[in-house]
């Protein structure tokens, strides 16, 4: 059930609710798992729902997403509906998909629906901070590039550097995931190969995918591409330096195809494209290497940066996760 919910807020747009709250509010109700528990719980986080029985010549009127109470086989259950063209599509509690016609669904749907509000004016203010944010992302990069242009910077550590940028990015959404922060970007981007509600978390906050000490593949990328980034900025190309940390690299990559192949079955798009991101540094650095030639204080500066960038770090992502835990806070 929880599942079927989560699903039809994100079909709505509304991501602004925690999904472990949300499922911790249901869980605890009193008359769980009753449409009232699924109303009040949605009550007590401000989503406006409707709960009725409906005639099922009013099906063209409803929503094109909504629970409902329907046959599939030796009981009733809840599945989520979906209204595509003249298709009926379903997603059972069980976990089963099904189509129909909207003939065939009506001899099995008793006309009992939950609904909700699709957001619509409160999703204004997030697109306005989301156009700034990528405003001002866009701008850092340019300048970034600037900076590394005018200074002579060769063709090789143009592409290492404007990739490092884009892990970063992409690993900035790995950590929301895995902090349970969700956003429709992310959702979509997630949906293109998982068709699962929990799409890329389901890889990103199992066990299987991390370290000792909970350190998983957001923090490593994170501590990783900004390490990178600060030290072509502070310390110069090294070709030889950042070849040999990006064969290093390889292992972490084939680690993370087997946690998602062979251990979990299921596939994060946003692991495969920092994945994606590690192995074009390699191409690239590869195609530029000249022969081994490493400088002892190269190698203690870059130690130090990645090592100050791991410590800073975890201090950031504490304050962070504790932040998301203050009420009110997503």
């Amino acid at each position: 059930m929880e599942k079927l919910i989560t699903e039809l807020l994100y079909s709505s747009n509304i991501f602004s609710i925690e999904e472990n709250d949300f499922n911790l509010q249901l869980l605890s109700h009193s008359e769980y798992p009753s449409l009232k528990a699924v109303t009040d719980t949605l009550d007590y986080f401000g989503v406006e729902n409707i709960a009725a029985n409906v005639p099922k010549d009013a099906l063209r009127q409803l929503p094109d997403y909504f629970l409902a109470i329907v046959d599939t086989g030796p009981h009733q259950e809840l599945a989520l509906v979906r209204k595509k063209k003249e298709k009926i599509l379903l997603n059972t509690q069980a976990g089963k998909k099904k189509k129909y016609s909207a003939q065939d669904f009506k001899s099995k749907w008793n006309g009992t629906i939950i609904a909700i509000e699709k957001e619509t004016e409160k999703e204004k203010p997030l697109k306005r901070m989301v156009n700034m944010k990528l405003i001002a992302t866009l701008v850092i990069i340019a300048m970034s590039l600037t900076v590394l242009i005018i200074s002579n910077t060769t063709i090789p550590l143009l592409f290492h550097f404007a990739l490092s940028l884009i892990g970063t990015g992409v690993s900035y959404s790995v950590l929301k995931e895995d902090l349970g922060v969700k956003d429709e970007v992310t959702a979509k981007v997630c949906g293109v190969i998982s068709k699962k509600t929990d799409g890329c978390s389901a890889v990103i906050q199992s066990r299987a995918g991390k370290l000792p000490f909970g350190i998983g593949l957001g923090d490593i990328s994170m501590v990783f591409f900004v390490s990178m980034i600060c030290l072509t900025f502070f310390t110069g190309f090294h070709n030889s330096l950042l070849y040999a940390i990006s064969i290093l690299s390889i292992p972490f990559i084939l680690f993370s195809y087997y946690v998602q192949a062979i251990t979990l079955k299921q596939w994060c798009l946003l692991c495969l494209i920092i994945s994606a991101v590690l192995i074009s540094q390699f191409v690239v650095l590869q195609i530029a290497f000249t022969g081994w030639d490493f400088s002892l204080p190269y190698i203690l500066k870059a130690f130090a940066l990645f090592s100050s960038t791991a410590v800073i770090w975890s201090f950031i992502k504490k304050l962070w996760a504790d932040s998301l835990e203050l009420p009110g806070t997503t």
